[in-house]
């Protein structure tokens, strides 16, 4: 019985973090859903508020503005953290299958040298 090749091992690795990676970008894709339906929560609130002429000095108490907006901002961070993670593993993927940088970066709509660096980028 014969052993996988370096090149086969190293391809199963890279489709496991990958999947490793969508896995994650899924996690922050619920989080940022999460925080944005927190916000639009929170914005009904104040909109009905000021529609039913509340006072717009009681805008500031009636939503805790500052636990939404770090909410929202982690979420964007983490979602962008995860999408570039998993960018960065399809992207070698698809250059060790044999696809040019050139190529990818065609059909992501990105310059080549920004594959390479993501392709050479330590994770």
């Amino acid at each position: 019985m014969t052993s996988p090749s370096p090149a086969t091992d190293g391809a199963r690795d890279l489709r496991h973090d990958y999947l490793v990676a969508l896995d994650e970008w899924e996690v922050a894709a619920r989080q940022m859903r999460r925080a944005i339906d927190d916000s639009s929560a929170a914005l009904s609130v104040l909109r009905r508020h000021v529609e039913d002429g509340g006072s717009i000095g009681e805008v500031p108490t009636i939503v805790a503005a500052q636990p939404l907006r770090s909410e929202m901002s982690s979420a964007i961070d983490q979602l962008e953290r995860s999408r570039h993670a998993a960018q960065r593993v399809l992207f070698t993927l698809l250059v060790e299958d044999g696809m040019s940088m050139a190529d990818v970066g065609r059909v992501f709509g990105i310059s080549r040298s920004l594959v390479s660096r993501l392709v050479h980028e330590d994770s």
